[in-house]
């Protein structure tokens, strides 16, 4: 009998990026859609033990795991299928495939990742049913249940392979939708009784569960402003199924973020509050967000995580970037959705480096203020200056000087950004994340889930951090026009 305790060695693939990745695993037939893939190159990246598979036919998942274990942490994988086939289906796979139990088998799945570089000891193939093989699994930091879909099988494999999850591990059940009801009943029967197993988002069909170590806080949840969409209105309803938090709306605007963060600092002396978090009227998060955010924070030891939020444009940037302190009318440099894509979910300065990011030179990460979280436990929050006045503020700086036209010109820091230099000056440690899922709500919904827009890199800042070629060439019209276009 094929058994699963052999040592494993680390894939050693060269890594790859996230979007070649989604690339190649959409070669193989399946039914993961591209967001589905992505996210799992993106769970396998930063996973924190093995990785466990069940249900992997040709492949198509299995390969966007290895990739993104080889571009990460290097976990080893355990690919569990019975290689009986795919029960007749009307279903077609994403590329309009319509299977039957024929064409799948452990040297098809094998040949499939070699197709992509990815080395025999990398991944365990395990023919096996999945309850057999669960008797020679051990820890799991990621789980991905793709196997038999009927009610009572899920519910198996949930009680079988839940309890080996790692605290700080995650489970993905793939087609969590209508379409396959056993799976959403076997959610609410097994996974929602689990006091430490909390649902952290959805992406397409696939279904992110948590086990947490992080114990619940108390949150003043602002969201400045005087008018919300249903879709905030249900975002701000649900932020949190693991935390509690209380709601504040000052109904001055979008000028007066400092009343919502006296509220804050004030219920925080009282007692009421730990944390504060933001959510702007026309950003629609999915439910949830505020315990992902909180999650990101404890797992990177933060005082501030931000979410990436693109500009409400067809360029694709976002106003996350790159921030410089000898210039702070405009950004150094911002990231794009194309860029984004292929970092790290959850960021931090460092991991621009290849952007031309440099802490040394004073550089530091630009944030957006449209949904965030920060634990006000930390003492900065509470420094105040020679007056008495709060050092950290958000605020509109302006100034009238002369541009390189030799006219004179109206230059405003968007508070995003006097934010972001705040934190900066204050030694937060600061991250951003695209693990929340979101739309920046304008003419049209701009989405923060995948790769997309005109600029490839931030053109209109080209002329701080390369030689732009003719094409890249924009007219810049400085500092003042870049702070207006983060919204």
């Amino acid at each position: 009998m094929t058994t699963c305790t052999a040592k494993p060695e680390p894939i050693t693939t060269t890594a790859i990026t996230r979007r070649e990745a989604i690339r190649r695993a959409l070669e193989v037939e399946g039914w993961l859609s591209p967001n589905e893939a992505g996210l799992l190159f993106d769970m396998a990246r930063e996973a924190n033990g093995p990785i466990v598979e069940i249900g992997s036919w040709r492949g198509r998942s299995t390969v966007a795991l290895a990739l993104g274990a080889a571009a990460g942490t290097g976990q080893h994988i355990y690919a569990i299928d019975t290689f009986v086939g795919v029960a007749d289906t009307p279903n077609a796979t994403e590329r309009g495939y319509v299977p039957g139990p024929e064409g799948c088998g452990k040297d098809v799945l094998r040949a499939n990742l070699a197709a992509v570089g990815v080395p025999e000891s990398a991944v365990s193939i395990v023919p096996l049913d999945s309850l057999v093989a669960a008797k020679c699994i051990g820890n799991v930091g990621l789980l991905f249940v793709d196997g038999n879909h009927a009610y009572e099988a899920v519910c198996n494999d949930l009680r079988a392979y839940l309890p080996k999850v790692v605290a700080g591990g995650y489970a993905v059940l793939h087609d969590y939708s209508d379409a396959e009801p056993g799976v959403p009943k076997a959610v609410v029967d097994v996974i929602c009784p689990m006091r430490d197993f909390w649902q952290e988002r959805r992406v397409d069909t696939a279904l992110v569960v948590r086990r947490s170590k992080v114990e619940p806080v108390d949150v003043l949840l602002g969201f400045p402003g005087r008018g919300f969409d249903w879709g905030p209105v249900s975002a701000v309803i649900g932020a949190s199924r693991h935390h509690r938090f209380i709601t504040a709306n000052n109904n001055n605007g979008w000028d007066d973020f400092n009343a919502l963060l006296a509220l804050a600092l004030n219920k925080f002396d009282s007692g009421e509050i730990t944390h504060m978090a933001m959510l702007h009227g026309d950003v629609m998060a999915e439910q949830g967000w505020l315990d992902i955010l909180i999650g990101e924070m404890a797992a990177n030891n933060a005082d501030v995580v931000s979410t990436v939020i693109p500009i409400k444009d067809q360029r694709g940037l976002t106003s996350t970037g790159i921030g410089d302190p000898s210039n702070h009318w405009g950004p150094w440099r911002r990231l794009t959705m194309n860029e984004v894509s292929d970092l790290p979910a959850t960021f931090c300065l460092d991991d621009l480096a290849h952007l031309g990011a440099d802490a040394d030179a004073g550089h530091y990460l630009l944030h957006n203020t449209g949904c965030w979280v920060a634990d006000l436990r930390k003492p900065f929050w509470r420094e105040v200056d020679e007056t008495g006045g709060l050092k950290m503020i958000f605020d509109f700086p302006t100034r009238v000087a002369k541009w390189t036209n030799d006219k004179w010109q109206h230059f405003r820091e968007s508070e995003d950004w006097y934010w972001s230099r705040k934190l900066h000056e204050a030694g937060a440690r600061t991250f951003v994340t695209r693990k929340v899922p979101l739309q920046h709500i304008g003419a049209q919904f701009f989405p923060n889930s995948s790769p997309w827009g005109t600029y490839e890199h931030d053109r209109d800042t080209a002329h701080n951090w390369s030689q732009p070629s003719a094409a890249d060439q924009t007219e810049t019209t400085g500092g003042a026009a870049l702070a207006s276009a983060t919204k």
